[in-house]
């Protein structure tokens, strides 16, 4: 847990996961933090940092929510830093003072969900 930060005039818990070399898998540095908001518990926001390729930071922004069989599916804008060494830590920091770079859209479509 890394308390509490407001993003987009909205409380936010911001938890940070992480994995231990043995049985961590090849990726087992990467860095992934969720911000899920206070009074939904939903987490609109996520980020990671990874080495492969050259490694770098990504930030996603959770829109476009809907429920299908009662399972809550979002698509999401892929935010990067232009500084790949910065902390992924703080990342929420430039975005809130906009300084990431759209990267790309991931957008979900035809979604079947069968039982």
């Amino acid at each position: 847990m890394l308390g509490k930060v407001i993003l987009n005039d909205k409380e936010y818990f911001k938890i940070q996961i992480t994995f231990s070399k043995e049985g961590g898998g090849d990726d087992f540095d990467d860095v992934y933090i969720y911000w899920f908001n206070t009074q939904t518990y939903l987490p609109d926001f996520l980020a990671y940092s990874f080495s492969v390729n050259g490694g770098g930071n990504r930030f996603r922004i959770a829109y476009n929510e809907r429920y299908i069989s009662g399972i809550r599916f979002v698509d999401y804008e892929n935010y990067k830093t232009i500084d790949s060494k910065y902390p992924i830590q703080d990342i929420d920091k430039l975005y809130n003072t906009k300084e990431l770079k759209l990267l790309s859209k991931i957008e979900i479509k035809d979604i079947k969900v069968t039982n």
